[in-house]
């Protein structure tokens, strides 16, 4: 099966190889890939760490996968369709520590057969 490279990049999705993976604006078969309003908020307002995000979110993407819940073939369809390459787009700037970091690596962790880090 072909690898899908994933990387990450900015809002708004300019592109077809670009993917919206946040809670506020994602279209509902991608939000699955965001991480809740609890866990933003509360890393925003400096409740949470980025050790703490990460970890939760980590398991937050473990369950889903668990149950089922990611619509991992198809990213992986679109990644396809897009010359095997995905952008996972949010608001955060590109410096920034951000949950796409996280949703990157855990992918390639957990699909290596479909997924490979694309970012420099």
């Amino acid at each position: 099966m072909d690898l899908v490279k994933l990387s990450r990049g900015r809002l708004p999705v300019i592109g077809r190889g670009e993917i919206d993976v946040t809670v506020k604006t994602s279209l509902e078969r991608w939000r699955a890939f965001a991480p809740d309003w609890e866990l933003v908020l509360g890393h925003k307002r400096g409740e949470i760490s980025h050790a703490e995000y990460t970890h939760a979110y980590r398991e937050a993407l473990e369950l889903s996968a668990a149950n089922g819940e990611l619509p991992v073939q198809e990213l992986h369809a679109q990644g396809i369709e897009a010359c095997s390459s995905l952008i996972l787009c949010c608001y955060c700037k590109m410096i920034d520590w951000c949950h796409t970091h996280v949703l990157i690596s855990w992918l390639c962790e957990k699909y290596p057969a479909l997924f490979e880090d694309g970012r420099p």
